[in-house]
């Protein structure tokens, strides 16, 4: 049986090419809005060095920028080159964009050089949520900023439950293939923690301040924090 984190990274692999597409679908476009409304919950300075954990299509990369197009430099990190291609055609104007293949609980850089250390739909991947934080900590300079964006094991209201739980493993096995894939994204949304679970975890990586915001029927939360 493969790792966790093997697993994860072969099946985002193979749902790359309709990934954007179903999360279009599946959430009705609100995916976009939701990154935009996290990424404006945080006060960057001019000319900021960021760093996205599992960025996947870089979809949460041009939602930041949207939203802070002073940045002076944004790291797209993923383990999945077929996830990172697609992200590097949808950022290609991007001259501050540099992109990075690497796990999540093995970042490079040294520490304590980014301003702002964000993650969209990612940390619930993680094969270890403590490690994966604790390397995110090392890596945010001290007075810099953490941003999750997540899909918390939070109830949502019952409907958008309903639609979660059999609509998303449905939608996506019929228009990937990949049942498997979306069976696992909808279990992980109910499995993960929640906010409040997500602050203490944040707090012993080292983070202070945590807070959070639900949106759009508590389907998704943003959580942030500064590390002292």
């Amino acid at each position: 049986m493969k790792p966790k984190r093997e697993m994860i990274r072969c099946m985002f692999s193979e749902i790359a090419p309709r990934y954007d597409l179903l999360n279009r679908l599946l959430t009705l476009g609100s995916d976009r809005a939701w990154q935009r409304q996290a990424c404006a919950l945080i006060k960057a300075p001019p000319g900021a060095v960021v760093l996205d954990v599992g960025g996947g299509t870089g979809d949460t990369a041009w939602a930041w920028l949207q939203e802070h197009p002073d940045t002076g430099r944004l790291v797209v990190a993923d383990f999945a080159e077929p996830m990172l291609r697609i992200a590097r055609r949808k950022l290609a104007d991007q001259k501050m964009v540099s992109l990075v293949c690497c796990d999540a609980l093995e970042l490079p850089g040294c520490a304590g050089c980014f301003d702002v250390v964000m993650a969209g739909f990612a940390v619930r991947n993680f094969s270890d949520l403590d490690a994966g934080l604790q390397e995110m900590a090392r890596l945010t300079r001290p007075g810099g900023q953490v941003l999750i964006l997540e899909m918390c094991g939070n109830r949502a209201v019952w409907l958008a439950e309903l639609f979660r739980r059999y609509g998303v493993p449905l939608v996506g096995w019929v228009l990937t293939g990949h049942r498997h894939a979306y069976n696992y994204l909808a279990e992980s949304t109910q499995q993960f923690a929640t906010p409040e679970q997500l602050k203490i975890a944040l707090e012993r990586a080292g983070f202070r301040n945590i807070t959070w915001r639900h949106l759009t029927w508590r389907i998704a939360t943003a959580v942030w924090g500064t590390k002292p």
